[in-house]
């Protein structure tokens, strides 16, 4: 999964918060490039991620829901 901003938002890096029972279940290594206080830029391709976190599903449906809720675990805050 590529870490990166919404379409249209940009600021600056404040923090980077991940659930604590996703990142206990799911998540197995992050590689978060960005650091509080780096400038923002709205996604418009690899080389404006935030990083990377690989996650691992025991099965479809897990994977599915999980990831079609991820703005409820993860929050990625910017200040303009």
């Amino acid at each position: 999964m590529v870490l990166h901003a919404k379409t249209k938002h940009e600021g600056v890096l404040q923090s980077i918060e991940i659930d604590d029972e996703v990142m206990r279940k799911y998540v197995k290594l992050t590689d978060i490039t960005a650091k509080p206080g780096d400038v923002v830029r709205p996604f418009t391709g690899a080389n404006m991620s935030l990083g990377n976190m690989f996650l691992h599903f025991d099965t479809r449906e897990e994977l599915d829901e999980i990831m079609s809720h991820s703005g409820d675990w993860l929050r990625i805050h910017l200040r303009e």
